[in-house]
């Protein structure tokens, strides 16, 4: 029945007239179709990066204290600074209010990290609270009391590292912030005694911890839990190992990698300071006042047109408030552009995401 049922329909489609394929009709609607898909993708997309930089879609007016959200903007990234007791977040602004003054400011991939205490030192300043505000300037206290330590940050990841002492012995600990709990705690090999903190300074970079032993630095995988001396990064010092990039300054300054050694910059001369941006891009080094920016991938320099300046969470722009307006730079093209935001009050000192307040 099968075979003569298959014979019998073969024989009956040759007799029908199909018109031909309208192919180039189908192709046509096809790319449409691929059109429309991707202008959704791309709004989806255009409306996520408009969130993480610092925008949100939200209507009237916030209940809880906050200032009410504008509309989505492009912005070139994340943005954070702070006057006292006020932190400003986005290039509108938004304020989110601090119980205790905003001492330091960390970049995060779960928002502003908000290191505050009682006066703004970092010197004595301790004990050390921590509040995590959001994009949309919402802050979340953490269930976090630091002393006298200097802890770290990588701005792709949402972790809080630093160092600990018990008894002569070391320990890096680190907290996912988003969660407020600990993931990891590994005793660390190696001794401290330099310094006036209560434990090694610690920088986090990646799935590392470098940590500033007498000797040299210790590399703190906290993942696995496993360590082993660096031979590239130095102990005994203020470490700064942003994006696998290590900075040291002396007599000369040099970026190295510091997994191979590889040098990255290298300056014969003494600087006023020098600093790494958050994902280690860059390079800012301050001689007699004047700001020289080097692009440590492709060699370029450029001067900061900024007498002060915190960077953005993803090192593309620098940025200076000044009064009621917010200058953005960008570190590719040197092009500056200004916005209007929420003065920061009197003759407060601004306090920057992206920029160390250790003493």
């Amino acid at each position: 029945m099968t075979d003569r049922l298959k014979t019998l329909l073969h024989s009956e489609a040759e007799t029908l007239d199909v018109p031909p394929v309208p192919a180039t009709e189908i192709l046509g609607s096809g790319r449409r179709l691929r059109r429309r898909r991707t202008r959704t993708l791309w709004v989806s997309a255009a409306l996520a990066v408009a969130v993480i930089a610092g925008g949100t879609v939200v209507a009237g007016a916030r209940g809880d204290g906050h200032d009410p959200a504008p509309p989505v903007t492009a912005t070139p990234s994340l943005m954070a600074w702070a006057g006292a007791d006020t932190v400003y977040v986005g290039s509108h602004g938004r304020r989110a209010q601090m119980p205790e003054v905003a001492q330091t400011l960390y970049y995060t991939s779960a928002g502003v990290l908000v290191r505050t205490n009682k006066d703004g030192a970092s010197d004595g300043g301790a004990p050390f609270h921590f509040q995590l505000v959001r994009e949309d300037g919402v802050a979340t206290k953490l269930d976090l009391t630091l002393g006298e330590v200097v802890p770290s940050t990588d701005p792709a990841q949402p972790y809080l590292a630093w160092a600990t002492m018990t008894d002569g012995k070391i320990q890096v600990v680190v907290r996912d912030v988003s969660t407020d709990r600990d993931v990891a705690t590994v005793d660390v090999p190696g001794t401290f005694t330099w310094g006036g903190w209560e434990a090694p300074p610690v920088s986090l970079s990646g799935d590392q911890v470098y940590v500033a032993t007498d000797d040299r630095a210790e590399v703190v995988d906290w993942r696995t839990g496993q360590t082993h001396p660096s031979d590239v990064v130095p102990g005994s010092t203020y470490l700064t190992v942003n994006g696998g990039h290590v900075l040291t300054q002396g007599n000369a300054v040099e970026v190295l990698d510091a997994d191979s050694g590889k040098v990255l910059l290298h300056l014969d001369t003494s600087a006023d300071s020098a600093e790494l941006s958050p994902d280690g891009r860059f390079a800012v080094v301050s001689r007699a006042g004047q700001d020289q920016l080097y692009d440590l991938e492709t060699g370029a320099t450029s001067r900061v047109p900024l007498s002060s300046y915190g960077w953005s969470s993803n090192s593309t722009h620098v940025f200076g408030v000044q009064g009621s307006t917010l200058t953005t730079c960008s570190t590719s093209t040197g092009d500056c552009h200004d916005t209007s935001v929420p003065p920061v009050g009197g003759n407060t000192l601004v306090r920057y995401a992206g920029r160390a307040f250790e003493s």
